[in-house]
């Protein structure tokens, strides 16, 4: 539920953590980094993915824009 609980927005730390490998991520780049590995695992796990939200401006929210960008900019995609 990214209304109750949104992901952080982008920072550095974040850009250049999904471009590190692991063992070279700082503490912070691994936390902003496993956010999005854990909402990614949490939608392979599911059958049905959902998306309910407002249409502003013919534009999604910022918080569902976040979500889609940290899912897909993770690098783990193409495994599914």
């Amino acid at each position: 539920d990214l209304y109750t609980s949104p992901l952080p927005q982008y920072d550095a730390d974040y850009s250049t953590g999904i471009i590190a490998t692991a063992n070279s991520r700082t503490a912070r780049q691994e936390e902003v980094v496993g956010v999005s590995d854990a909402v990614l695992d949490d939608l392979c796990a599911g059958d049905t993915l959902t998306l309910a939200t407002g249409f502003f401006n013919s534009r999604i929210p910022c918080t569902l824009k976040t979500g889609c960008d940290q899912v897909c900019s993770s690098g783990k995609i193409s495994d599914m």
